[in-house]
């Protein structure tokens, strides 16, 4: 059965090796097992021997197979299935000089059954089932040579029965537990295949699974890119719009506060009573109307970085005094008290834009004076450490929720956005404020309270002088 992106003969594959890797590791292990724990025994038997005066071509034999053991132990770049066969013949022969040492009552027996059963788990049931045949006719062969007294010389335990029958019944049990292992081994490379096979598999599945949400991923990731893109690309466009028409606006609205003004002056003749309210009334909704607009045009200069400051040094006492004049009838209509202070620790001349410093001043006050029934307004400039100065405008107004406080700076947003609020204003003037003052690389803060007022901190670093000091 295939699977998406591996096909069945590719996932054997990749079972056959893991198999084989699995394996290999066991081979390097045993091989080094057999190193060990032979020497004990290669010195046991040599120790027998030369004590009881035995036969030495098998002790020969045995210190043979142990340098071979050695040999292979050590020579790990060999290919795994010459270790694995090297192995098995090493048994084979230690399996065939125990049957020619003590027949079936030596360890020959258990040699046989064992390399069948290595063979299995080793190299595969194929060569499994060879050994078993070849280690059941060994001993087979054995047993004739043995009725025959051909290894009569050889056997070492008197004890050990050399008739054809007592073979044949030790056979039989042998080919019984040969039988019996094989089975086992055979169980254990099926369950290790059918093992490797459900990891492979799963970790195939999760794989692909993997894959498609990657894709997936990556897929949405470019629509999503492509859909902020088009959106700048549209607030682009909407910002060079709004800027080119708010221009084109400010044309006629010039002509008309011009014209309205001189009909005010009288330039154009007297006007009635009634005449001139009319008049005033246009000549106030037009400077309105061009506050917006103007309003507008800057955050629309902004928004397409357009908006180029325009930087000069300047008298700081000189710019509060402007400030505060024209902010000042606001004020006194409304029965505030206007205060301002200069902090002494702050340079005579400044230098920046002081059109745009203004504005974010004005636009403060103006607010404050707004939201301000009744108390004072007050405008401080400060030092604020080295390198920065501060522009802290405060009120005794209906103050700021906080929940309101996290939106306050954004595009016409107001604390209260429904038609019947009783505050006009587009909710233009704090977004702009912050915009020139992230701009000309300052911060702006608030900090308020309900019914107690609110504080509004302009941060700007002090630049140097382009005129003498």
């Amino acid at each position: 059965m295939a699977t998406a992106g591996k096909t069945s003969a590719e996932i054997t594959r990749e079972i056959n090796q893991a198999l084989r890797a699995w394996r290999s590791r066991t081979l390097s292990i045993m091989w080094i097992a057999i190193a060990i724990i032979s020497l004990p025994a290669l010195i046991v038997v040599i120790a027998q021997t030369a004590v009881t005066g035995g036969n030495w071509t098998a002790v020969i034999l045995y210190a043979i197979m142990y340098v071979l053991v050695v040999v292979l132990a050590a020579w790990r770049k060999l290919d795994m299935r010459f270790r694995g066969w090297g192995l098995i013949v090493v048994a084979y022969a230690v399996g065939t000089l125990g049957l020619l040492r003590g027949g079936l009552a030596g360890a020959g027996r258990e040699y046989m059954m064992v390399i069948a059963m290595l063979s299995t788990i080793l190299v595969g049931i194929r060569a499994g089932l060879v050994t078993a045949v070849v280690g059941l006719v060994t001993m087979g062969l054995f047993a004739v040579l043995a009725d025959a007294g051909v290894l009569g010389s050889t056997l070492i335990y008197t004890e050990n029965p050399v008739l054809i029958g007592a073979w044949t019944v030790e056979l039989t049990y042998t080919f019984v537990l040969m039988v019996l292992m094989l089975l086992l081994a055979v169980y254990f490379i099926r369950f290790q295949i059918t093992t490797l096979e459900a990891e492979r598999m799963a970790s195939h599945r999760l794989e692909v699974i993997n894959l498609t949400l990657e894709e997936k991923v990556e897929e949405r990731t470019r629509q999503l890119a492509e859909a902020v893109e088009e959106a700048q690309k549209a607030n682009q466009l909407k910002s060079e719009f709004l800027a080119t028409m708010s221009h084109e606006l400010r044309t006629p609205l010039n002509a008309i506060i011009g014209y309205g003004q001189i009909m005010l002056d009288g330039m154009a003749g007297d006007l009635t009573d009634q005449q001139r309210g009319t008049q005033e009334r246009i000549l106030t909704n037009a400077e309105s109307l061009l506050n917006l607009i103007n309003d507008i045009l800057d955050l629309s200069k902004i928004e397409a970085d357009r908006l180029q400051l325009v930087e000069r040094d300047f008298l700081l006492a000189d710019w509060l005094t402007s400030v505060v004049f024209q902010v000042d009838p606001q004020a006194d209509k409304k029965g505030l008290i206007l205060k301002s202070s200069l902090d002494p620790a702050l340079p005579t001349r400044m230098h920046g834009d002081t059109d745009r410093i203004k504005q974010i001043a004005l636009n403060l006050l103006s607010n404050a004076i707004k939201f301000t029934e009744k108390g004072e307004v007050a405008i401080s400039l400060r030092r604020a450490g080295e390198h920065s100065w501060v522009i802290e405008v405060s009120d005794t107004g209906i103050g700021i929720p906080p929940h309101a406080q996290e939106y306050i700076f954004e595009r016409f947003r107001q604390v209260d956005s429904t038609s019947q609020r009783k505050y006009g204003g587009t909710g233009l003037g704090l977004a702009i404020a912050r915009s020139l003052a992230q701009q000309m690389g300052g911060t702006i803060q608030l900090k308020s309270a309900v019914g107690e007022g609110s504080t509004f901190t302009v941060t700007l670093p002090i630049k140097p002088l382009e005129g003498p000091q």
